[in-house]
C-alpha cells in the first residue's frame, strides 16, 4: 500500500479505498444521527446550521430515509433550502476525537406520493412505533439523496469519498428482499438468534425480526435494537444469500 502525502505535508497511508469501505460498514450499520440543516429566516438564524437527531434507514438504492414532522424546524428549513448532512459517529468511544465520524451531505427531497407505501412498510421493519406517525397529516417522508461522505477514522485519517464508491443500490428488488426475508423470518428463527447471541443475550425472541438484506449483509431487530451483519464478500444473487447464510450459521455454531 502506498503512502499519500496531503497538501500540508503529512503523509498518510490510510487510503480513501479503506475509507469507502469503512464508511459502507458505518452507513449500513447505523439507524440514527445528527441531521444539520441550513436555518430559514427566522429568529434572526438566517444562514446558520442547525443540528437534530433523527432515525433514519436507507432506501434499495441505499438513499437515506427520515420520517419528519412538518412542524419540525429542520422540515422547515428543508422546505426552503435541501441542503443538508447527517453526521453519524462512535457513541462508544470514550475519546470522541480517536473514535470514527462520518458525515454524508446531499439534498432531501419529500418523497413522491407512489413511493410511501413502500417506504412505509420499510421504515416500518426498524421502527414499528412509527407505523402510526405517517398516517398523521403532519408526518411525511423525506429522501436525501448522499452526494459525497467526510470519513474521519482517527488523526490525519481523513478523506472525502464520493458516495456511489461508498455504497451501491441494493441488487435485489423490493419483491425479491421481502421473499428472502420472510423466509428467515418464518422458517429461520433459530438462525436469527443464533446471529444475535454472539453479540447479546436475547431477552425477546418473540421480538426478533430480519428488517433488511442486500449484497453486503443483513440487519436483524431485536425489540428496538438493530444489529447489522456483513457477509464476508458481495453477493451476486439470491443463491449467494443463502450459502453465505448457511456458512455463518455453521461457523458460529462451531465457535459455540
Amino acid at each position: 500500500m502506498s503512502d499519500i502525502t496531503t497538501n500540508n505535508n503529512l503523509v498518510q497511508i490510510y487510503t480513501k479505498q479503506q475509507a469507502a469501505d469503512d464508511s459502507r460498514t458505518h452507513i449500513l450499520s447505523n439507524f440514527n444521527g445528527v441531521l444539520s440543516t441550513v436555518m430559514r429566516d427566522t429568529l434572526d438564524l438566517e444562514g446558520y446550521p442547525f443540528g437534530s437527531v433523527v432515525p433514519f434507514c436507507l432506501n434499495q438504492n441505499n438513499e437515506i430515509v427520515v420520517l419528519i414532522s412538518d412542524l419540525a424546524q429542520h422540515t422547515k428549513n428543508i422546505n426552503e433550502n435541501p441542503k443538508v448532512s447527517l453526521t453519524l459517529h462512535n457513541i462508544d468511544q470514550d475519546n470522541i476525537q480517536k473514535g470514527w465520524r462520518l458525515t454524508i451531505a446531499g439534498n432531501a427531497e419529500l418523497a413522491k406520493e407512489e413511493d410511501v407505501p413502500f417506504l412505509a412498510d420499510r421504515y416500518e421493519r426498524y421502527f414499528p412505533e412509527s407505523r402510526d406517525y405517517h398516517e398523521v397529516h403532519d408526518f411525511n417522508f423525506y429522501i436525501i439523496k448522499p452526494k459525497k461522505g467526510r470519513y474521519i477514522n482517527g488523526f490525519g485519517e481523513i478523506h472525502w469519498v464520493d458516495f456511489d464508491k461508498i455504497v451501491q443500490p441494493s441488487i435485489f428488488d423490493a419483491e425479491t428482499e421481502n421473499d428472502m426475508m420472510t423466509h428467515m423470518n418464518e422458517d429461520h428463527m433459530e438462525a436469527l438468534i443464533l446471529f444475535l447471541q454472539t453479540r447479546f443475550n436475547v431477552s425477546k425472541p418473540d421480538k426478533v425480526r430480519m428488517t433488511q438484506i442486500d449484497q453486503y449483509g443483513f440487519a436483524i431487530a431485536h425489540d428496538e435494537r438493530i444489529e447489522r451483519f456483513t457477509f464476508e464478500q458481495e453477493a451476486k444473487n439470491p443463491t449467494d444469500i443463502r450459502v453465505f447464510l448457511v456458512d455463518m450459521v455453521k461457523k458460529v455454531r462451531a465457535a459455540a
